[in-house]
């Protein structure tokens, strides 16, 4: 039994591999869904991680930035066994995020076979606001 809940800690080597384990299981046409850190991508403390289009790894003398990047990268080999595996994938993040900027993801995302897809989250609520 592991402690302290550390099977679900993508940091944890032991956490990657059940993170794997849940990709392989997963059918096709199925759906994994990635949350990764807000606040070592969002708009609002970036003033302390210092992400940005030409510096997207941010300051990585925090350890939540680094720890951020680590997990936003094992998030895309994840995604990329899931795209193996034909199944959808989707992360969420804020819209002013640096996220799409980090080089993992945007490798990801120009893998133009997969016809990958951005999608704002906030584009259905202006259009319910506008009628």
């Amino acid at each position: 039994m592991i402690k302290g809940g550390m099977v679900h800690d993508m940091l944890d080597p032991l956490g990657m591999l059940y993170s794997l384990k849940q990709a392989l299981r997963c059918k096709v046409r199925g759906l994994g869904l990635f949350a990764v850190p807000c606040n070592s991508f969002n708009w609002m403390s970036s003033s302390q991680h210092c992400g940005n289009f030409t510096h997207p790894w941010g300051n990585c003398e925090h350890v939540w930035v680094r720890d951020g990047n680590a997990l936003a990268s094992r998030s895309c080999l994840i995604i990329l066994v899931l795209i193996a595996r034909s199944c959808f994938w989707m992360t969420e993040n804020p819209d002013r995020s640096h996220l799409a900027n980090m080089p993992p993801l945007m490798h990801v995302m120009t893998i133009a076979e997969m016809l990958p897809l951005r999608i704002p989250w906030w584009w259905p609520q202006i259009s319910l606001l506008a009628s």
